[in-house]
Protein backbone atom coordinates (compact mmCIF):
# COMPACT_ATOMS: atom_id res chain seq x y z
CA UNK A 1 0.00 0.00 0.00
CA UNK A 2 1.12 3.64 -0.86
CA UNK A 3 1.24 6.13 2.03
CA UNK A 4 -0.79 8.37 -0.53
CA UNK A 5 -3.64 5.96 -0.42
CA UNK A 6 -3.58 5.54 3.52
CA UNK A 7 -7.04 7.47 4.70
CA UNK A 8 -8.20 8.22 8.59
CA UNK A 9 -11.07 5.78 8.11
CA UNK A 10 -8.28 2.88 7.32
CA UNK A 11 -6.65 3.65 10.32
CA UNK A 12 -9.65 3.96 12.12
CA UNK A 13 -10.85 0.68 11.67
CA UNK A 14 -7.28 -0.77 12.62
CA UNK A 15 -7.01 0.67 15.12
CA UNK A 16 -8.99 -1.62 17.57
CA UNK A 17 -7.27 -4.57 17.28
CA UNK A 18 -3.94 -2.88 17.75
CA UNK A 19 -1.68 -4.02 20.73
CA UNK A 20 -2.04 -2.18 23.60
CA UNK A 21 1.61 -0.61 23.76
CA UNK A 22 1.19 0.42 20.07
CA UNK A 23 -2.49 2.52 21.15
CA UNK A 24 -0.36 4.09 24.23
CA UNK A 25 2.38 5.09 21.71
CA UNK A 26 -0.25 6.23 18.94
CA UNK A 27 -2.04 8.39 21.84
CA UNK A 28 1.20 9.74 23.92
CA UNK A 29 2.30 13.10 22.76
CA UNK A 30 5.82 11.86 23.72
CA UNK A 31 5.90 10.07 20.00
CA UNK A 32 5.20 13.24 18.43
CA UNK A 33 7.61 15.44 20.56
CA UNK A 34 10.34 12.63 19.23
CA UNK A 35 9.08 12.72 15.90
CA UNK A 36 9.63 16.58 15.96
CA UNK A 37 12.77 16.04 17.64
CA UNK A 38 14.27 13.90 14.87
CA UNK A 39 12.68 16.46 11.74
CA UNK A 40 14.57 19.62 13.34
CA UNK A 41 17.65 17.40 13.73
CA UNK A 42 17.63 16.95 10.24
CA UNK A 43 16.30 20.71 9.09
CA UNK A 44 12.99 19.24 8.54
CA UNK A 45 10.31 22.32 7.77
CA UNK A 46 6.96 21.84 9.81
CA UNK A 47 5.31 20.29 6.60
CA UNK A 48 8.02 17.47 6.24
CA UNK A 49 7.85 16.79 10.09
CA UNK A 50 3.87 16.59 9.89
CA UNK A 51 4.54 13.88 6.39
CA UNK A 52 6.88 12.23 8.78
CA UNK A 53 4.54 11.41 11.12
CA UNK A 54 2.05 10.32 8.89
CA UNK A 55 5.01 7.48 7.45
CA UNK A 56 5.59 6.44 11.53
CA UNK A 57 1.91 6.64 12.21
CA UNK A 58 1.29 4.30 9.17
CA UNK A 59 4.21 1.65 10.03
CA UNK A 60 2.87 1.69 13.79
CA UNK A 61 -0.21 0.82 12.43
CA UNK A 62 0.63 -2.24 9.93
CA UNK A 63 -0.52 -0.09 6.51
CA UNK A 64 2.93 0.26 5.63
CA UNK A 65 5.45 -2.41 5.75
CA UNK A 66 8.70 -1.82 7.41
CA UNK A 67 11.22 -2.33 4.10
CA UNK A 68 9.19 0.57 2.26
CA UNK A 69 10.08 2.87 5.76
CA UNK A 70 12.95 4.63 4.10
CA UNK A 71 11.78 4.52 0.49
CA UNK A 72 8.21 6.14 1.82
CA UNK A 73 10.52 8.96 3.96
CA UNK A 74 12.70 9.34 0.45
CA UNK A 75 9.26 9.90 -1.55
CA UNK A 76 6.98 11.40 0.49
CA UNK A 77 9.57 13.90 1.88
CA UNK A 78 11.23 14.72 -1.21
CA UNK A 79 15.02 14.34 0.35
CA UNK A 80 17.92 12.40 -0.52
CA UNK A 81 18.27 8.68 0.43
CA UNK A 82 21.58 9.42 2.66
CA UNK A 83 19.13 11.58 4.93
CA UNK A 84 16.06 9.07 4.44
CA UNK A 85 18.13 6.14 6.03
CA UNK A 86 19.60 8.34 8.68
CA UNK A 87 16.42 9.47 10.07
CA UNK A 88 14.92 6.04 9.77
CA UNK A 89 17.72 4.63 12.13
CA UNK A 90 16.82 7.78 14.89
CA UNK A 91 13.56 6.49 14.46
CA UNK A 92 13.95 2.94 14.61
CA UNK A 93 16.07 3.53 17.53
CA UNK A 94 14.08 6.25 19.48
CA UNK A 95 9.93 5.15 18.66
CA UNK A 96 10.11 2.08 17.43
CA UNK A 97 12.57 0.03 19.49
CA UNK A 98 9.96 0.49 22.40
CA UNK A 99 7.73 -1.53 20.73
CA UNK A 100 9.15 -3.57 18.88
CA UNK A 101 7.83 -6.54 20.12
CA UNK A 102 4.40 -5.16 19.35
CA UNK A 103 5.02 -4.11 15.78
CA UNK A 104 6.96 -7.75 15.13
CA UNK A 105 3.70 -8.72 16.04
CA UNK A 106 1.69 -6.23 13.61
CA UNK A 107 4.14 -6.94 10.77
CA UNK A 108 5.25 -10.24 11.19
CA UNK A 109 2.29 -11.95 13.30
CA UNK A 110 4.52 -13.71 15.80
CA UNK A 111 6.24 -11.75 18.85
CA UNK A 112 10.29 -11.31 18.67
CA UNK A 113 10.75 -13.85 21.42
CA UNK A 114 8.70 -16.56 19.36
CA UNK A 115 10.87 -15.98 15.80
CA UNK A 116 13.47 -19.07 15.71
CA UNK A 117 16.43 -18.72 14.91
CA UNK A 118 18.62 -21.75 13.04
CA UNK A 119 21.47 -23.33 14.39
CA UNK A 120 25.02 -23.02 12.93
CA UNK A 121 26.36 -20.40 10.81
CA UNK A 122 24.19 -19.79 7.80
CA UNK A 123 26.14 -17.75 5.15
CA UNK A 124 24.95 -17.20 1.29
CA UNK A 125 27.22 -17.44 -1.43
CA UNK A 126 29.11 -13.88 -1.94
CA UNK A 127 30.90 -12.95 -4.86
CA UNK A 128 33.05 -10.55 -4.05
CA UNK A 129 35.54 -8.37 -6.63
CA UNK A 130 37.30 -5.21 -6.53
CA UNK A 131 38.09 -2.95 -8.57
CA UNK A 132 41.18 -1.98 -10.28
CA UNK A 133 42.81 1.43 -9.25
CA UNK A 134 43.36 3.25 -12.72
CA UNK A 135 46.53 4.81 -12.66
CA UNK A 136 46.80 8.60 -13.46
CA UNK A 137 48.36 9.72 -16.70
CA UNK A 138 51.67 10.14 -17.24
CA UNK A 139 52.47 14.04 -17.31
CA UNK A 140 52.22 15.58 -20.37
CA UNK A 141 54.95 18.70 -21.88
CA UNK A 142 58.35 18.76 -21.78
CA UNK A 143 60.45 18.20 -18.47
CA UNK A 144 60.89 21.83 -17.62
CA UNK A 145 57.16 22.30 -17.75
CA UNK A 146 56.34 19.02 -15.87
CA UNK A 147 59.02 19.61 -13.16
CA UNK A 148 56.99 23.33 -12.96
CA UNK A 149 53.57 22.21 -12.56
CA UNK A 150 54.60 19.87 -9.93
CA UNK A 151 54.53 16.61 -11.56
CA UNK A 152 57.53 15.09 -9.94
CA UNK A 153 60.14 15.94 -7.07
CA UNK A 154 63.78 15.30 -6.69
CA UNK A 155 64.59 14.43 -3.48
CA UNK A 156 67.33 17.08 -1.95
CA UNK A 157 69.95 14.28 -1.24
CA UNK A 158 69.77 12.68 -4.69
CA UNK A 159 70.86 16.69 -6.04
CA UNK A 160 73.51 17.22 -2.83
CA UNK A 161 75.28 14.43 -3.97
CA UNK A 162 75.37 15.32 -7.50
CA UNK A 163 76.83 18.38 -6.48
Amino acid sequence: MDIDDITVEQIGKIYPTLPPEIKELLQAGERQDKTVAIGKKYELTKVEIGLLSQVVTAILTGLLKPNLFVPAICNFLSIPVETAILIAQDINHDIFAEVKDALSEIHLGKKMSEITVPDGLVSAPRDISFATPIPPPPPQGSILEQKLGGAFRISRTVLEENA
